[in-house]
């Protein structure tokens, strides 16, 4: 990792993961789907930055639940955001 994102990142941004990298967001998907459910299924859309080696494992991940979802690249053309219609 670069010595500047080490330096300016904060720690949680940089390690928070524990195997897939994509933890933090499966719970933060579940608790929007919970969400939904308690607001008479209100149409929610979640916005998410990925880190570039985790397209296979997120589009796996949406598959399985279910979910529509687009991916966006940035302007280096890596697929780096996820829109995920809730």
């Amino acid at each position: 990792m670069d010595e500047n994102t080490i330096k300016y990142e904060p720690k949680l941004a940089l390690y928070w993961w524990e195997k897939t990298w994509f933890e933090l967001y499966e719970s933060l998907i579940h608790q929007c789907i919970t969400l939904k459910k308690q607001f008479q299924n209100k149409k929610i859309i979640l916005f998410i930055e990925i880190w570039f080696d985790q397209y296979k494992y997120s589009k796996q991940y949406l598959e399985n639940i279910w979910l529509q979802w687009d991916y966006f690249k940035d302007n280096g053309w890596i697929i780096r955001c996820i829109k995920i219609n809730i």
